[in-house]
């Protein structure tokens, strides 16, 4: 009886302790919020921001504290920004855009104009308004393979070519290289890399430790870059009628590739007819990677299909959790996984050091993937968005 008195007081004396703090410094406190900082979920978290940064996380405390500066978090959770793996953004609307939504980074996938990006990832950095922007310049491809059609584009002719592609891409401000390995089907074939070229740029990526993403629709040829040494992939196969193999799966584990599905673009182009795609298998096909361990990773190829740059990114999320997904991977496919993936370092987590860039939600998303919906208070490097719609 006496130890339980004890440790009551104790835990009497800290709480008091917390709430008396001077905490008239801060940018702001938003306290008692459930907490998903990217890996873990809290049921009860208090994040004190100062100088735009998140200067400690309280994570087994109710705190108490007062003043004009604090946030009540009771009812609502605190996730990180939230980032797009796979889009094509041009112009600053669409930077813009993607913020409005608490996605505050966004990966664009392809460029033919890499001084655009650049001005882009600029603006990025500088304005609290538009998205953390990182890009792959022009993709690896050859004549009338696919990206070439959006040219002038630089292309690759052989093999020879492949180390100084890499090294203009890197030059020009790529943050990773997008390898293009589409062959068509039977009814559209199209020209693309060889064997030879996929090793090569692979090789080149690894030389200049850069991230290679390679876009596939055959799971054959996902197999085959996998086995090359790809760090991943941007889409989920398409065009194949079957399910993969354990021995498949096992390759692309232990390879320790990710996928970035793009589940949302296919649904799309089904229902548009621009492509048919068994949405069903590919549903199932996902769940059986996320079950090998296979790292997941949220992105949906704005503005292909009409889709947008901001609250899209939730409906990839929920075709996640509707293949069986948890929500808190879910969550972390928009997050943690992709920073890890990247290598974006400070982006996708809610960590003491990091730039206070918050999302706010009313209820709970790790129990019900709808509530990323309900986004109410967005901060970018501590700087909090001012929201259409939103008082």
């Amino acid at each position: 009886m006496k130890k339980l008195f004890f440790l009551f007081l104790i835990t009497s004396i800290i709480l008091s302790c917390e709430s008396k703090r001077d905490i008239s410094g801060y940018d702001f406190i938003i306290q008692n919020v459930k907490l998903f900082d990217g890996e873990s979920f809290y049921e009860n978290a208090t994040v004190l921001v100062d100088s735009n940064k998140i200067k400690e996380i309280i994570k087994t405390n109710i705190t108490e504290f007062e003043g004009e500066n604090i946030i009540d978090g009771k009812g609502f959770t605190l996730t990180p920004g939230f980032i797009n793996a796979h889009v094509h953004a041009f112009n600053k609307e669409h930077t813009k855009e993607a913020v409005q939504s608490g996605v505050l980074t966004l990966l664009g996938l392809f460029s033919t104009q890499p001084k655009r990006s650049d001005s882009l990832k600029i603006l990025g950095n500088t304005s609290k308004e538009h998205a953390y922007f990182y890009f792959a310049g022009p993709t690896v491809t050859v004549q009338g393979g696919h990206g070439s059609q959006f040219g002038p584009v630089p292309l690759i002719k052989d093999v020879e070519d492949i180390p100084k592609f890499i090294s203009d891409r890197i030059d020009e401000g790529s943050d990773f290289i997008k390898l293009i390995i589409e062959r068509g089907d039977s009814t559209y074939k199209i020209p693309t890399l060889t064997d030879e070229m996929i090793k090569k740029a692979i090789e080149e990526t690894k030389k200049n430790n850069i991230v290679s993403i390679a876009h596939i629709t055959w799971r054959s040829d996902a197999i085959k870059a996998a086995s090359y040494g790809i760090d991943g992939f941007a889409h989920l196969w398409s065009r194949d009628s079957s399910e993969i193999t354990q021995q498949d799966l096992k390759l692309l584990k232990e390879s320790k590739i990710f996928i970035v599905p793009t589940v949302l673009a296919w649904k799309k182009a089904d229902e548009s007819n621009w492509r048919k795609v068994n949405i069903d298998l590919m549903k199932q096909e996902l769940l059986r990677v996320y079950r090998a361990g296979i790292p997941i990773l949220a992105g949906t190829d704005p503005p292909n299909h009409n889709i947008n740059y901001g609250s899209d990114l939730f409906k990839e999320l929920e075709l996640f959790v509707e293949s069986g997904i948890s929500e808190i991977d879910a969550l972390r496919s928009a997050t943690s996984n992709i920073s890890r993936a990247f290598n974006l370092k400070d982006k996708g987590f809610v960590k003491e050091g990091f730039p206070a860039d918050l999302v706010l939600i009313e209820g709970d998303p790790t129990t019900n993937i709808k509530n990323v919906y309900s986004i109410v208070r967005v901060w970018k490097n501590g700087n909090e968005i001012a929201l259409k719609g939103k008082d």
